[in-house]
């Protein structure tokens, strides 16, 4: 019956608007994914988050993935950004979200992205770029000696001996001699 009525050019627009959200209220997401789709294309800015949650229900994964590529292309204030990412790793994977997750991480070096990026290029199997990834924050002089420390000792978890051993010369140039770092080269 709905697929009938929402066909109907001579239903008005209150009346269609009722049976959209009626029909996502009950979870019928695969139904009003059609109506929804041209309605969030012509008027983005009342139909975009109904289009969204019938792509959610009708588990609509790659077009819902590209909604939220788009959604963070238009760069979104961070609490935003935040939560579409963490749904496009849900919905699309590591492998989709590693640009954005690259991105932030380098803009935020201390904030909460970094371990998520460098979780999502693990996962993703991308060991040549994590160990560039994880030389990177070795030798950063944004972060602290603790977090510079902790990723020379993944990198040599991750069979980079080189890497740390240059990281941990950086941390040891101005310790003291007893230090852990200038331990770890001993």
């Amino acid at each position: 019956f709905a697929e009938t009525a929402l066909a109907d050019p001579t239903m008005d627009a209150a009346t269609r608007e009722g049976l959209l959200f009626a029909l996502l209220d009950a979870g019928l997401g695969d139904v009003a994914l059609p109506a929804l789709r041209d309605l969030a294309k012509a008027d983005p800015a009342k139909w975009d988050e109904a289009y969204v949650q019938a792509l959610r229900l009708a588990k609509a994964d790659k077009e819902r993935g590209d909604v939220i590529v788009r959604r963070l292309q238009s760069n979104p204030p961070a609490a935003r950004r935040d939560l579409l990412l963490y749904e496009l790793l849900e919905v699309a994977g590591p492998v989709r979200a590693l640009p954005f997750l690259e991105k932030i991480a380098r803009a935020e070096p201390t904030g909460p992205w970094p371990p998520v990026y460098e979780e999502a290029l693990a996962t993703a199997g991308r060991q040549d770029d994590l160990i560039a990834w994880v030389t990177l924050r070795s030798i950063d002089k944004r972060l602290s000696d603790q977090d510079r420390r902790n990723a020379a000792f993944r990198l040599l978890d991750l069979g980079a001996k080189p890497a740390a051993e240059q990281a941990f010369s950086l941390l040891a140039q101005d310790a003291r001699p007893d230090s852990p770092d200038v331990q770890q080269l001993v």
